[in-house]
């Protein structure tokens, strides 16, 4: 369900939506918009753009998100989700579950995400990782723009 767009973050299908330099969240409790939120409680690590609202997320201070939840936000520019995903500085890291991505540029976690050279990332499911940030579609997709372009198969 997690999709990247130019800038900072978007969440594409019913959740989470990171517009520039804030984070806002569609359906369920949370919502942050741009110095404000709604429906939510600022937790005490909620510092700066980001909202914890009643539910499993916290945003701490700095550009990190914590989830009580499967996800947490790292040091670095990532998330990771406990059992899900893990973002290390310049790389993609994923735990337990379907997704790995190296320090290199291509790896295929079992399940349904594949790694494509470059920061391309395909996943046979909603994720797919366009030029530059990231790009979702319906379904398992593909970034065009840049020299990049998910097919059948891999990015």
């Amino acid at each position: 369900p997690w999709v990247y767009g130019a800038g900072p973050w978007v969440y594409g299908a019913g959740s989470w939506v990171y517009g520039s330099g804030t984070w806002v969240y569609g359906a369920g409790p949370w919502v942050y918009g741009s110095g404000t939120s709604t429906g939510l409680a600022r937790g005490s690590n909620g510092s700066g753009p980001w909202v914890y609202g009643a539910g499993p997320w916290v945003y701490g201070a700095g550009p990190w998100v914590y989830g009580a939840g499967p996800w947490v936000y790292g040091a670095g520019p990532w998330v990771y989700g406990a059992g899900s995903w893990v973002y290390g500085s310049g790389t993609w890291v994923y735990g337990a579950g379907p997704w790995v991505y190296g320090s290199v540029p291509q790896v295929y976690g079992s399940g349904t995400w594949v790694y494509g050279a470059g920061p391309w990332v395909y996943g046979a499911g909603p994720w797919v990782y366009g030029a530059g940030p990231w790009v979702y579609g319906a379904g398992p997709w593909v970034y065009g723009a840049e020299p990049w372009v998910y097919g059948s198969g891999r990015g």
